[in-house]
């Protein structure tokens, strides 16, 4: 018998079909690059909802913050951090979006090599999979998602929780007063000053600078 390379899958065999090794490695390039065409596009437009998509992604986060008493505003610690995270978010959002077309391009290659009862099998498998994965992300998201934040951001401000020290107030000083509203005013003046209850922040409004 000849040494020639050949590989045959079960069905393929019965069926008097055969591939050789060469040719499923052309299948499997071929399934890659059609995996690959649907979420790159995704992606492009997924970087201009960027601030729609950190907004549902940040709403636990800051909601938690706020239930803590804290300020409910992020901080980037670099100028190439908010960057990375809309790459990042973008990327994530075009795979999860994307993944019933992955996962039909990995079920093209493998279906060939699987007998009739087999695929039946899978066919019950990946709609029942499907929805079980839209399920489990919505729990994620709105049960375990505030409660694990609620933990941690809880953890976190009481460790380092520092008492303020008390000092006396010198005669004749007086403290001035800052209204507390819900959010912004519309059109403050400049120098005036309120407390953004919503934030928890103190804010000032400035002049405008000339030119």
């Amino acid at each position: 018998m000849s040494s020639a390379t050949l590989l045959t899958m079960g069905p393929s065999a019965t069926n008097g079909h055969s591939m050789s090794f060469g040719d499923h490695l052309d299948d499997l390039r071929k399934r890659l690059l059609y995996a690959l065409i649907v979420p790159i596009p995704i992606a492009i437009v997924c970087l201009f909802f960027g601030p729609q998509i950190l907004d549902v992604l940040l709403d636990p986060v800051e909601a938690q913050l706020r239930a803590e008493g804290l300020p409910s505003r992020l901080l980037a610690t670099s100028p190439l951090e908010p960057f990375g995270a809309y790459l990042k978010v973008s990327i994530v959002v075009a795979v999860l979006v994307s993944f019933p077309w992955i996962v039909f391009q990995l079920w093209l290659f493998v279906a060939p090599g699987l007998y009739k009862n087999e695929r039946r099998f899978a066919y019950f498998l990946a709609p029942l999979s499907a929805a079980l994965t839209v399920v489990g992300t919505l729990f994620l998201y709105f049960v375990l998602l505030p409660i694990s934040l609620g933990f941690l951001i809880h953890f976190g401000s009481v460790l380092v929780q520092t008492e303020p020290k008390i000092a006396q107030v010198a005669p004749g000083v007086v403290f001035p007063e800052a209204p507390v509203l819900a959010g912004d005013p519309p059109d403050p003046a400049p120098n005036q000053m309120w407390v953004n209850s919503d934030l928890l922040e103190l804010r000032v409004a400035l002049p405008e600078k000339d030119g």
